[in-house]
């Protein structure tokens, strides 16, 4: 359930025993069993966090829906980008920043914050009842506090992937149990796309593995490493579908072309797999009626013509373009903005390199323009 911050959260003001005045958010999330009675006459069932003008926690409370409550801690990142949106995903808060535009709305994922789901102690059970002595229900823990194995997807305080991470991943033992359980949850999002999908299938089929990573003193977001077969995140709000579907994508493309794309990091041709990439994610972004695009900043009338050029070599978002005699008019001209837009990717142009990796997928893949 999607909600935003503004129809969740109050703003409260109170003077305490020593007639200071404090001010703190309150954030009220019902569970799906309160806003499937919405309308009722029902107690309120989920969590209300509080916090300090400064996104500190406070304290937190669960509602079970019979007047019972519990108080509970919050773990994960606890800086607040100012996020505008909240998602509640079963024991997780789900944070996304949101762009608005012509009426229409793209989120971006930010982090996440994990939250104690069962267990407790005496005095911080429901109601200060009958909770775990131990903690959470693999102990470890005092009061309400989680013992170290009650992360979801964690045992004995190791990270453990997904099924579906296991199938691509070689190692995430670098990253921490949150980092790995933010990765299994974008990967899920990631698989919903056909066309992700069904590169993901081809270089699991392939047995291609990564090892994934945070490596905070990278300058950018993400990266992926040919070489060492590696894909890499800057930092946990790094962790998102963006980054995690063009480093993907990279590893893709490295198994695609013959010989890989090593030879090309940083030299000939280099630019051409980064204007792939973002093609890829222009197409998919204009499926979804999205705003779009910013590959191309060199001027508002070179944007604008990039921006028909994709609705041209979609038919109007009807179709997927699978040939490059569908792009070539324009093509190699865009590419040259791409790399005048962004610096870093200004690299020498292979004239020979054309996007037959996200051509090959469009053909071959058997997803359609509405999925």
């Amino acid at each position: 359930m999607r909600l935003t911050t503004s129809q969740v959260t109050d703003l409260l003001f109170y003077k305490d025993a020593q007639n200071k005045i404090h001010a703190e958010l309150v954030t009220t999330l019902p569970n799906a069993v309160f806003l499937e009675n919405k309308g009722k006459k029902c107690l309120f069932t989920g969590m209300v966090l509080v916090t300090d003008w400064f996104g500190k926690q406070i304290k937190n409370f669960e509602y079970d829906g019979s007047g019972r409550y519990r108080q509970f801690e919050t773990w994960g990142n606890t800086s607040n980008p100012h996020p505008e949106v909240v998602v509640m995903t079963k024991c997780y808060i789900d944070y996304y920043s949101c762009t608005y535009s012509g009426g229409q709305s793209y989120c971006r994922y930010e982090f996440s914050k994990q939250v104690a789901c069962d267990g407790g102690s005496g005095g911080g059970g429901w109601n200060g009842g009958n909770g775990n002595p131990s903690g959470g229900p693999n102990g470890g823990g005092t009061g309400n506090s989680p013992g170290p194995n009650d992360y979801p997807g964690a045992t004995q305080g190791e990270p453990q992937p997904s099924e579906n991470l296991k199938k691509i991943a070689k190692s995430t033992t670098t990253m921490m149990v949150q980092q790995v359980a933010i990765l299994n949850r974008v990967l899920e999002q990631f698989l919903e796309c056909c066309i992700n999908k069904a590169f993901f299938n081809q270089m699991v089929t392939a047995g291609v593995k990564l090892d994934f990573k945070v490596t905070p003193m990278q300058l950018s977001e993400g990266g992926f490493k040919p070489i060492e077969m590696s894909v890499s995140f800057k930092g946990n709000s790094a962790i998102n579908y963006d980054v995690l579907t063009e480093e993907l994508f990279h590893a893709y493309q490295n198994l695609y072309y013959p010989g890989g794309i090593a030879g090309k990091h940083g030299t000939i041709g280099g630019s051409n797999l980064e204007f792939e990439a973002k093609l890829l994610r222009d197409i998919e972004i204009m499926k979804k009626f999205m705003p779009c695009c910013l590959t191309i900043q060199t001027t508002n009338e070179d944007n604008a013509a990039y921006f028909d050029w994709l609705r041209k070599i979609t038919a109007d978002v009807t179709k997927h373009p699978t040939d490059f005699s569908e792009l070539q008019d324009k093509y190699f001209d865009f590419l040259e903005l791409f790399k005048k837009s962004w610096p870093a990717y200004f690299l020498p142009t292979d004239p020979n390199l054309k996007p037959e990796a996200l051509l090959n997928l469009y053909k071959n893949s058997g997803c359609t323009i509405e999925n």
